[in-house]
């Protein structure tokens, strides 16, 4: 069976451990749109990437489930989220790429594939309903009625993340190591957050993938590796993120903004 026509599973066991804790990372990405394909390819391998660096630094499971091409769809999932069963400790992490509509009933978009929508609300909820401490659902896609195409000029504005974050120097593994402690092993409750307010559409290119999630690889980067240990919170990402996502917007002569949801104890 081709890798490319299958409900890829992928388990990373990375060490194992007394307490039982595993990293849930579900991907859903529209890889075979015309218009916006290669975006979302890009935009799948940097978060697989990011997420997978997060799991081997705390040493904890990384459980990878990828739907793309032709298992990109709202039955895959509704399947996989059926599938998915978690402990108290897990983390657990939904990211989509592809079109997305707004939703009537949620300043949030529904996901948009074959023809077929799927809330962003209703696949957080599901999530939450399990026994995750950690749940956060993202989705880079547009929130209106029309969907989204690329577009071809891009600079990422990073100029910001630096001067804040950084002190003159980067965090060692050590202190990087910690930082996602913070962020991952220290934090209960859980996190929505989209690429766009409702109204408005989201941007992508094919070489660095959309706006909000290249903002939100940014600015994990450089909060990750920051030295300024008060600054380590999921409040600082998101507010950096969606600053960077507007930044980056404008250098585009577009206008996105992404907004998040936080709910942590």
């Amino acid at each position: 069976m081709k890798k490319n026509t299958c409900f890829l599973f992928f388990l990373f066991i990375l060490v194992s451990q007394v307490s039982a804790q595993s990293f849930h990372l579900i991907i859903v990405s529209d890889t075979k749109d015309k218009t916006i394909g290669e975006s979302c390819k890009t935009n799948t391998k940097r978060i697989m990437k990011e997420f997978y660096e997060v799991a081997c630094l705390l040493e904890i499971p990384l459980i990878a489930y990828l739907l793309e091409e032709e298992n990109a769809t709202t039955t895959k999932i509704k399947e996989t989220l059926k599938t998915i069963k978690t402990s108290p400790n897990d983390i657990c992490i939904f990211y989509y790429s592809g079109h997305g509509v707004s939703d009537t009933a949620s300043q949030y978009p529904k996901i948009l594939l074959k023809g077929q929508t799927l809330p962003l609300s209703f696949i957080h909820s599901e999530l939450k309903q399990k026994t995750n401490r950690l749940t956060i659902s993202m989705a880079d896609c547009c929130n209106a009625l029309g969907t989204s195409s690329a577009v071809t000029t891009f600079k990422s504005e990073d100029s910001l993340l630096k001067s804040i974050y950084f002190d003159n120097k980067l965090a060692n593994d050590k202190e990087k190591k910690e930082n996602y402690k913070k962020l991952f092993l220290q934090t209960k409750g859980n996190i929505v957050m989209s690429g766009s307010i409702k109204g408005q559409s989201s941007y992508m290119q094919d070489k660095y993938g959309g706006f909000f999630t290249d903002s939100f690889i940014s600015s994990f980067y450089y909060l990750a590796r920051s030295t300024k240990k008060n600054q380590i919170n999921w409040q600082n990402l998101l507010l950096m993120t969606r600053e960077m996502t507007y930044r980056n917007s404008r250098a585009a002569e577009r206008t996105q903004i992404a907004q998040f949801l936080i709910h942590l104890n």
